[in-house]
């Protein structure tokens, strides 16, 4: 199978380099990973094709990100326009669209994590929000909520950031580094398109976080901002607040699971990584599905429709999280 460049860098010698928290919720079995799932994308480097969810997620995102760093309402289509009253304020200097993190501002048993948060609101004093923003086909059906927010590995990890930022010198001026050289990127290639001065916008940035942060952060909003793709154009925020002690500690928890990544990354074979049977049958199937040695047991399961130990999982369960696109979250790199 072809062989991303990015996946090349994610898994080297068996030994992870970095990882992205999208990644441990795909090996996690208590998040719905599977841990040779995650050893065919990231060991044994099976391309996955890209689907068309993920692909109505970057549009939708790219869409958001300019709205937020320009301020142009015209930039927002159909389904993203019914979000515009719930996004913070376009060209705060305290709001953040796109956040790309790495090494300094967070990392995991020795593991450095890189990936990009969509949006981070520092506008309270001692109390961060971030927002993650995906797309579903029915927010009353597929939307989470309170608890169920807040508990992926996705969500823990970007208040973590978010924490070490608020708390690390180290971490805020690796932050404020990997913005600004994104945004130089982003205005380099729109020339033109709305996007203030990045020089004097980051100076502004800068001086406004450092005031902003001499407020010790206490809690962390973490929200999915949901945008619905089918019939009424509707939007809503679900979201739930983590104190800094609850962060630091499933941040701990997390720990706990890169550990057992470490392993499976060392791993020569496929027999040396458990699979999660009951994972099979969900988000429309395994791509790995036909080089996967299964129990003949659960291959017959499978045949029947079924993952072992729960019923088949309906197609659109995974329009809830649609939203959540390997293409922007730099998977491959992270």
């Amino acid at each position: 199978p072809r062989v991303s460049a990015e996946r090349q860098r994610t898994v080297e010698g068996g030994r992870i380099q970095r990882l992205s928290v999208s990644q441990v919720a795909q090996f996690d079995p208590a998040a719905g990973g599977c841990p040779r799932k995650w050893w065919f994308q990231r060991v044994a480097r099976r391309e996955e094709p890209p689907s068309r969810f993920q692909e109505l997620g970057t549009a939708l995102h790219a869409e958001v990100e300019r709205y937020q760093k320009t301020g142009d309402a015209g930039v927002l289509g159909p389904v993203t326009r019914a979000a515009a009253p719930l996004l913070p304020s376009p060209r705060h200097p305290l709001v953040f669209s796109e956040v790309p993190f790495g090494g300094a501002a967070l990392s995991s048993r020795g593991v450095p994590f890189s990936g990009r948060i969509d949006l981070v609101d520092f506008r309270e004093p001692g109390a961060a929000a971030v927002d993650d923003v995906k797309s579903t086909s029915d927010v009353a059906r597929w939307a989470k909520a309170g608890e169920a927010v807040a508990r992926p590995p996705q969500m823990v990890g970007y208040a973590e950031a978010v924490r070490r930022v608020s708390a690390d010198a180290a971490a805020r001026a690796s932050l404020l580094a990997l913005l600004l050289e994104s945004e130089r990127v982003a205005a380099a290639g729109l020339r033109g398109g709305g996007f203030r001065d990045v020089e004097r916008a980051a100076a502004e940035r800068e001086r406004a976080l450092g005031e902003a942060l001499l407020t010790p952060l206490k809690t962390v909003r973490v929200g999915h901002l949901y945008v619905q793709t089918r019939g009424a154009a509707l939007a809503e925020r679900r979201s739930a607040t983590l104190s800094v002690t609850e962060i630091e500690d499933r941040w701990g928890a997390v720990g706990d699971v890169v550990e057992r990544m470490k392993a499976a990354a060392a791993a020569t074979a496929q027999a040396g990584v458990e699979p999660n049977l009951d994972a099979c049958g969900l988000w429309g199937g395994c791509p790995h599905a036909v080089v996967c040695e299964r129990p003949a047991a659960a291959v017959l399961l499978k045949a029947s429709g079924r993952a072992p130990g729960r019923p088949r999982a309906a197609p659109q369960a995974r329009d809830a999280e649609a939203g959540d696109t390997g293409a922007r979250l730099l998977e491959g790199a992270g």
